[in-house]
Formats: structure tokens, C-alpha cells, sequence
């Protein structure tokens, strides 16, 4: 876009000149035109020999008269005009002052010198320049100029050049979020990969056979590096994205930023892109990614992927270039006045990869791995008994994709519900629930409240009163209670443990638990088989 920009400047700039040069030179013309009929004169008196003079002795009679008489009287027409010269050339001469005085007024009249000399440092200047903002102009108007011009606006190597803007850092306006991604936004928006229902796929062996599936996303954060694009580092590789997006940070609300620090300041949910928002592109999907986000600037670019284009456009856009390393900025005193300014805003500063949003990400994502392994063994038929069953979560286990592995982080998040509506609420089990519904199996069962109950109080802290409460019942089926009486007497034989070795056994504690909720999933899996089983036979005797 640059390099574009400077050649229509440069091109409008010497036909100025020439325009200039035009209005000289006529202007000098008739002058020039005299200086030159005075020269010819110069140069013919110059080049006349005194061979063509006529002397006595040159011609005798006879030859004046006839032998030579055209000779003759063709040098004295010759000695004729060598004798005016003189003369011609004074006159001319005078004409040459008259009119270079004539000149010299209408020139000096028009500063016609001095737009010389100023277009001339013009050009110079241009021919000069390396960037956007040394042509006097912001993004936005070198678009409009080149638009205006009937070029589609491309940004290009020569729009790699990095402008030095001061510091200034005061306030969230002096900071802008760039985000890289292989997505395209629509509907002026980033949205997180949960809400984009993006999928990911799994696998897992069952009976020696690898079975693919793909779960959902639960990653509900939208992540940015700030005043400079992404480097790769121990969270991934951005350098093959083809899409980057830049956000002002005063453009997203404080409580929509679940915490901001240089490398990755991250969001709660999906960002909704405000009109100083921009959009870098693949030029050849310059008009789609237009028309899917109308309220934003668009600009596409030349290349394979967007590396490279992020940083010189936000400091082109007034912004000051940072170098973002793998957990920091490389400047101190930018990193510094950064963390005050968050601080000022109210905003949290702590990484991602140790955040509560993190582990809400996890737990969810093993939650849906639950999901998607449950609707693996079902849509393959993998279960018909509890030795099936049994078979299946022992593989599981040696996989280290158990159901009570994977939902353990849950379990111990639960005491932050409310006990009462712990299954009918926005929660994360309630979002489980749900999810197992679809798949025909139901989670509110005696054991899976009882394992609720326990996880309340916390794994660790179960007693020999909480484990005596634990009962089968008449409304439990007898997997049910099996399942129950199991976790009973497992817990029960490590507390005699304690007793006799006085030892920690809280990790033993975490394994009977975990075991616990893996055999109350493949309850649930078999009653879940049995409800299907017993439907197919009432339909069939329907038919008949």
C-alpha cells in the first residue's frame, strides 16, 4: 500500500515540475529565440573569410565583365552582407537586453523559481520516505487516497517498516490488542472457540480398536498479544495464521477482560469489534471478509500468512511498538508502566495457564471428553453387560482417560455450588447433565448424589460418618448398590489403615474416589442401555 502510495505522490509531484518547466519555458521562449538569432549572426561572421572580400587584384577586368562575371558579383553581395553583420548584431543585441529584462519581470512576477525549488525538495523528500506516516497520512487516509484513485488498497513488504512512537503510556487508549488466528470474524465479532462450536477431535482404544470422535470446545477465552502480534512460545506457534485482528483495549470493557498482561491479556467470552477495530486479510478474501463485518476496516495482504503486518499497521496507527518474548515485553519501563496502568483500570494480571479460567476450560473440555467416549461406547454397541462394562472402564483406566480421572477437577470444584440446584442451574454440572441427556443418560441417580454430597465436604476430608450414611436402597438398582457398597468398603479398609498406621492417605482416598465415580458413569451407561433395550421391545410389540 505504501510503495503505491508513493508512486501516484511522486507521479502527481513531476507533472507539477513539468507543468512548471512548461510555464518557464514559454514564458523564456522569446528570449531564448532572440539570444539565438544573435548567436547565428556571431557564428556567420565568425566563419566569413577574407577570401570572399573583394580586392583589386582578384578579379582583373576581363574576368569582372566576362569571364568571371557571376563570380564576381556573387562576392559582392557576399562583402555586402559580411559589412552588415556588424551592424545586424548590434540591433540584435539590444533586442536580447530588451527581452531579457521583459523575462526576468514576468518570471520573477510568477515565483515561478520558487515553485521550482520548492516542488524539487518535494520530490527529494518523497523519494525518500519509507512509510505511511512520512507521507503525511494514517492508514485510513492512504485507502481513501488510494481508493480514490481507483486502486484497491494491498498491504505489502513495503508496509513492513516499524514507525519509533514515543511512550506514552497512561491509559488503556494507548494500548491495542492484536489477536492472530485461522478464523475469520463475522458479524463484527471474535468469537471464542466455545461459541463458535468449534470441534475437537479425540481418540481411544476399545477391544484393540482405535475409535475417533470430535467434542466440542470448551476454550471460552479470546487471547491477544499487546501492541505487538504473538510470538511462539511453550502455549503454540501463530506463525502460520492468516488472519489478525486489532483491538484497542479501550474498546473492551474492563469486566469483559479476564486478565491482562503483555503477552496474553485474555477475555471472558467473545469480543464484539468496535469501528477503530481492524481486520488483516488474505487479499483475495478482501470483499467476503467486508461484507462479513461491516462495521470494522478491512485491508487485505500480500502473502501466505499475516506474520509481519501487525506491528508496523498499529504503529502506523499512532501506537508504540512493543517486542513481545514468550512471558513479557522487552522493555522494562513499557512492561512497568503497563502493569500500573491495569492496575489503575482494576484489571487482573496473572497468566492464563494458571488462571481459574483455565481450569473452568479443562474441567469442561474432560467433561465433554466424558461425553464423547459414553456416545463412542454406545453408538458402537462396545456394552451389553456389567462385564463389558467392567472390561471397558478397566481399559479406560490404563489409558488414563478414566471417567473418575477426568471429572475429578470437577468434583473437587463443587463445593462452589449451591447444594440445592446443583443439577438445575447455569453451572458446570448442569451443563454435563445436560449433555448426558442428549445422549440418553441420566446423572441424577443415588450414587452421583451421594458423590456430590461428598465432593461438598471435599475428598480428602471424607470420614467413617460420612461413609456410614452411604446405604444401598430398595430404589437404587442392584449395579446401584453394588457400586455403592464397593466405595463403603474400600474406604472403610483405609481407615482401619489409619488407624493402624497412623499414615497420609489422602492420595489413596483421591483413587477410591475416582474408582467411585468411574463405576457410578458405567452404572449409568448400562441403565442407559437397558432403558434402550426395553423401548426397541415395546416398539416391536406395538408393531405386532
Amino acid at each position: 500500500m505504501f510503495d503505491q502510495v508513493k508512486r501516484i505522490q511522486l507521479e502527481e509531484m513531476k507533472k507539477v515540475k513539468s507543468d512548471i518547466d512548461s510555464q518557464i519555458f514559454e514564458i523564456k521562449k522569446e528570449y531564448l529565440n532572440t539570444i539565438e538569432e544573435k548567436n547565428k549572426l556571431e557564428r556567420e561572421l565568425a566563419t566569413s573569410s577574407d577570401g570572399y572580400l573583394i580586392k583589386k587584384d582578384r578579379f582583373n577586368i576581363v574576368e569582372k565583365l566576362f569571364t568571371k562575371r557571376k563570380e564576381y558579383n556573387e562576392s559582392k553581395k557576399i562583402h555586402k552582407r559580411i559589412k552588415e553583420l556588424p551592424k545586424l548584431i548590434e540591433k540584435i543585441s539590444k533586442e536580447v537586453e530588451v527581452k531579457k529584462s521583459k523575462f526576468e519581470k514576468d518570471f520573477s512576477a510568477n515565483k515561478l523559481n520558487l515553485k521550482k525549488s520548492n516542488i524539487e525538495e518535494t520530490i527529494k523528500a518523497l523519494e525518500n520516505t519509507t512509510n505511511i506516516k512520512e507521507l503525511g497520512m494514517n492508514p485510513i487516509e492512504a485507502i481513501q487516497f488510494l481508493e480514490s484513485h481507483g486502486i484497491q488498497p494491498i498491504l505489502n513488504d513495503s508496509d513492513k517498516t516499524i514507525i519509533e512512537n514515543p511512550r506514552n503510556y497512561t491509559s488503556k487508549s494507548s494500548f491495542i490488542g492484536v489477536h492472530k488466528t485461522i478464523y475469520p470474524p463475522s458479524a463484527d465479532m471474535i468469537k471464542t472457540s466455545k461459541d463458535s462450536k468449534a470441534k475437537i477431535e479425540q481418540s481411544v482404544i476399545l477391544n484393540g480398536e482405535e475409535y475417533k470422535y470430535k467434542i466440542r470446545s470448551s476454550r471460552d477465552t479470546v487471547h491477544m498479544a499487546i501492541n505487538d502480534e504473538v510470538y511462539p512460545n511453550d502455549g503454540g506457534n501463530w506463525d502460520h495464521c492468516t488472519y489478525s485482528i486489532l483491538m484497542p483495549l479501550k474498546d473492551i470493557p474492563n469486566n469483559k477482560i479476564a486478565a491482562a498482561t503483555p503477552q496474553d491479556t485474555f477475555t471472558n467470552g467473545s469480543i464484539e469489534l468496535k469501528e477503530d477495530s481492524w481486520i488483516i486479510c488474505p487479499k483475495n478474501e478482501l470483499k467476503m471478509v467486508k461484507e462479513a463485518n461491516p462495521g470494522v476496516h478491512v485491508i487485505g495482504y500480500e502473502g501466505e500468512t499475516v506474520k509481519g503486518y501487525s506491528k508496523p499497521l498499529l504503529t502506523q496507527l499512532g501506537y508504540r511498538g512493543e517486542k513481545v518474548w514468550s512471558n513479557y515485553w522487552g522493555d522494562d519501563e513499557s512492561a512497568k508502566q503497563f502493569a500500573e496502568v491495569m492496575k489503575k483500570e482494576g484489571i487482573k494480571s496473572h497468566i492464563h495457564a494458571t488462571s481459574e479460567e483455565e481450569q473452568r476450560d479443562d474441567r469442561l473440555f474432560n467433561m465433554n471428553k466424558v461425553v464423547g467416549i459414553i456416545k463412542t461406547i454406545k453408538e458402537n454397541n462396545l456394552v451389553k453387560t456389567k462385564e463389558d462394562m467392567k472390561a471397558i472402564l478397566e481399559q479406560l483406566d490404563k489409558q488414563g482417560q478414566s471417567f473418575g480421572k477426568l471429572l475429578f477437577e470437577s468434583f473437587k470444584n463443587v463445593s462452589i455450588y449451591d447444594p440445592k440446584t446443583i443439577l438445575n442451574q447455569n453451572n458446570e454440572f448442569y451443563f454435563f447433565a445436560n449433555e448426558m441427556l442428549k445422549i440418553g443418560c441420566n446423572i441424577d441417580t443415588s450414587p452421583m448424589r451421594a458423590i456430590i454430597n461428598l465432593s461438598r465436604k471435599g475428598i480428602n476430608n471424607i470420614n467413617k460418618d460420612d461413609i456410614s450414611v452411604l446405604s444401598p436402597s430398595i430404589t437404587n438398582s442392584d449395579n446401584e448398590n453394588l457400586t455403592i457398597n464397593k466405595y463403603q468398603s474400600n474406604m472403610l479398609s483405609l481407615f482401619k489403615e489409619e488407624e493402624i498406621y497412623s499414615g497420609d492417605k489422602d492420595e489413596d482416598k483421591e483413587e477410591i474416589f475416582k474408582e467411585f465415580v468411574s463405576d457410578t458413569i458405567g452404572d449409568i451407561i448400562l441403565d442407559s442401555k437397558e432403558k434402550e433395550l426395553f423401548k426397541m421391545k415395546e416398539t416391536e410389540n406395538k408393531e405386532r
